[in-house]
């Protein structure tokens, strides 16, 4: 009864052009394709985390907005241009508000292609130095042992940050979930009111910044979808 009381829910909903709200949380890499960042901040892979959350008009238009956070590793170089010890740090806070279409063509569909378009504005932090390096000064041999004297100095923290303006575009596919465990359906919706899941794998195309750190690039992507 419980099942059976839930699929009118969905169908009514479905014929009445369902307008809802959705959810979307994905982990991914992030490539830049400036020299400039991939030369210092060359320590692992940048990771990425997004999360973009809005309104769907009729499952076929989503407008919405999303929010990022990324860190990138490095060293500095010194004068000679030789990798120094000093450590280098990026962080990133990509924002925008986009519009996606959807190929939701039926109910129950199980694969949804998509593609967007956004404006996008990015925060950034670079932050360096502030590190403790212990050198020693002296030694002293005696009958006991040899005891070392060292001193520590610490560096200052130095930091720079800003913002930059640009836009993306984005493709990918949704993967509905339901058709797979539909206990699990039944009980996100009774219990949170979300009416579809879905996988998402997601490639987005960045165009931010022009002058300094340009963060042009790709961002591949794979998450989940709530629509409730």
């Amino acid at each position: 009864l419980l099942s059976h009381s839930f699929a009118n829910d969905v169908d009514d909903n479905w014929r009445k052009g369902f307008d809802g709200g959705y959810v979307e949380l994905r982990y991914g890499i992030l490539n830049y394709d400036d020299d400039i960042l991939n030369r210092f901040f060359n320590q692992g892979e940048n990771q990425v985390l997004f999360v973009d959350a809005g309104t769907s008009i009729y499952r076929f238009v989503d407008v919405g907005i999303g929010f990022g956070r990324s860190k990138s590793q490095g060293y500095l170089l010194s004068a000679d241009d030789s990798v120094s010890s000093e450590v280098d740090e990026l962080r990133v806070l990509p924002m925008s508000v986009h519009v996606t279409a959807r190929a939701h063509l039926w109910q129950e569909q199980l694969i949804i292609p998509f593609g967007g378009y956004g404006m996008d504005y990015w925060l950034w932090k670079e932050t360096w130095g502030g590190e403790d390096s212990t050198i020693d000064t002296s030694t002293d041999t005696t009958t006991d042992g040899t005891e070392t004297e060292t001193t520590t100095s610490t560096s200052e923290q130095k930091t720079l940050n800003g913002g930059k303006i640009g836009s993306h575009y984005r493709f990918g596919v949704e993967i509905l979930l339901d058709k797979f465990d539909r206990v699990g359906e039944s009980k996100l919706y009774n219990n949170f009111r979300i009416e579809d899941t879905y996988l998402v794998v997601e490639q987005r195309f960045f165009d931010v910044g022009e002058e300094g750190f340009v963060f042009d690039g790709k961002a591949t992507t794979f998450g989940f979808r709530f629509h409730y």
